[in-house]
């Protein structure tokens, strides 16, 4: 059964997966907790599965740390590091953060567990720490701001509605204040990110479907200063749910998000897009996300094989091992680029007239982008068992496509042709 899972993007080895949750680092460790059904590929018994990395890319999966108890399932959480030494725990101490869905009879109820092995056995605290009165405020994301000297709890309360709370202990929290925010539902996270190019830096409200509001945030309120915007392109019921990671060593705000993947031979269901590197860039029309690879991820490339094409002409290679493809494209016009399996094509082609990207893939038909999209003379495609990431313009834009039909299939051949000058970059990461 190994031939079915994706090489790079995580999923559980059995079971359902969804919202990542207690993404957090410490002492040369990513830690990545996660919705989980260890008993079956379908959603139920919501339990904290668990794995980690060391460089972002590959992942380990650990034994399920939160499980169901009286107060309900395990919802969603965040985690961080007890870096004040609060609780009565060492500062090295890992703090969590979860729902308690209340068995669906009785209001949503918000917790914390605690690790003090390095996130390997996570102990539950007995006590709420809200008592906001919202009966389905879920997905508490928890950090420290240092300019009002307090940490701050967002929560989704219900319907558009969030709550910022505050806390100087980890015991005690208190509602600052509320925001409403268009289409915003779910999961919500709250980072300050830098502008590129300058020494301005703005503060992300972010919601579960990909939506983020630029603002400016005092510790207390969010007030949104630009329009809603969506990180997200192209894609039908992917990504969701995406967490940032607490602590990082290089002051990073690093993103990874659910990808609602098809169940594969009712074995696993559900993956976690790769963890991207998120800033702003300020454009004419105001401030956009840009989602690139990690350092960390684009050192492991290696050396790559560069596929050329003129005037209508081709280029290819084979493959001898099995891996996923990272391919950096370069075109000035029409192309096509097939990336051959062993159970058929997918083909993600540029025709001249349409200015649309489109994709093929055997049975799957799917449709990237929009007829009003200028499509870049850059951009990237990252294939993995049937996991197709493309981004362009800088990686301010991101379209991921679940193609079922290919996971089990090993890539043989990549192919690339174009009518003017054009090139591949391709490199194969196991």
């Amino acid at each position: 059964m190994e031939n079915i899972y994706p090489r790079l993007h995580f999923t559980a080895k059995y079971g359902w997966i969804n919202d990542p949750n207690g993404c957090v680092y410490h002492d040369g460790i990513y830690e990545l907790y996660f919705q989980h059904n260890p008993d079956g590929p379908q959603w139920a018994n919501m339990t904290w599965g668990h794995a980690s990395s060391t460089d972002l890319l590959h992942w380990e999966e650990k034994k399920p740390a939160l499980f169901p108890d009286e107060n309900g399932d395990m919802w969603s959480g965040s985690g961080i590091v007890n870096s004040k030494s609060l609780l009565g725990l060492p500062n090295d101490a890992l703090i969590f953060f979860y729902t308690a869905n209340g068995a669906f009879k009785k209001p949503f109820e918000i917790y914390e567990a605690f690790s003090i092995d390095g996130g390997e056995t996570l102990e539950k605290l007995p006590e709420k720490i809200l008592t906001e009165p919202s009966r389905n405020k879920r997905d508490p994301k928890v950090f420290w701001h240092e300019e009002s000297g307090a940490y701050v709890l967002v929560l989704w309360l219900e319907g558009n509605d969030f709550g910022i709370f505050r806390s100087k202990d980890l015991t005690h929290f208190e509602l600052a204040s509320r925001v409403t925010l268009e289409s915003g539902y779910e999961c919500p996270d709250l980072f300050c990110l830098p502008v590129e190019g300058s020494e301005e830096k703005k503060w992300v409200f972010w919601a579960a479907d990909g939506s983020y509001y630029v603002g400016d945030f005092d510790g207390y309120s969010f007030s949104q200063t630009e329009t809603r915007r969506r990180a997200y392109e192209g894609a039908v019921n992917l990504p969701y749910a995406a967490q940032t990671f607490s602590g990082d060593p290089k002051g990073r705000i690093l993103s990874i998000a659910w990808l609602r993947t098809s169940s594969i031979e009712r074995t696993t269901t559900g993956a976690m897009s790769l963890v991207r590197a998120l800033s702003l860039v300020k454009g004419p029309f105001g401030y956009q996300l840009k989602m690139a690879l990690p350092e960390e991820v684009l050192d492991q490339k290696g050396e790559g094989k560069t596929l050329s094409s003129s005037g209508n002409s081709s280029s290819s290679f084979k493959l001898d091992e099995d891996g996923a493809i990272f391919a950096d494209l370069h075109h000035d016009g029409a192309f096509s680029l097939v990336i051959r399996t062993e159970n058929g094509d997918v083909t993600i082609s540029l025709e001249k007239d349409e200015r649309t990207l489109s994709l093929t893939g055997g049975i799957v038909t799917d449709f990237i982008g929009t007829g009003r999209m200028k499509v870049p003379e850059e951009f990237s495609v990252i294939y993995d068992r049937g996991i197709l990431e493309i981004s362009w313009n800088g990686q301010t834009g991101l379209s991921i496509n679940d193609l079922p039909y290919f996971r089990k299939s090993r890539v043989t051949e990549i192919l690339f042709s174009s009518e003017k000058e054009a090139r591949a970059e391709i490199f194969v990461l196991n």
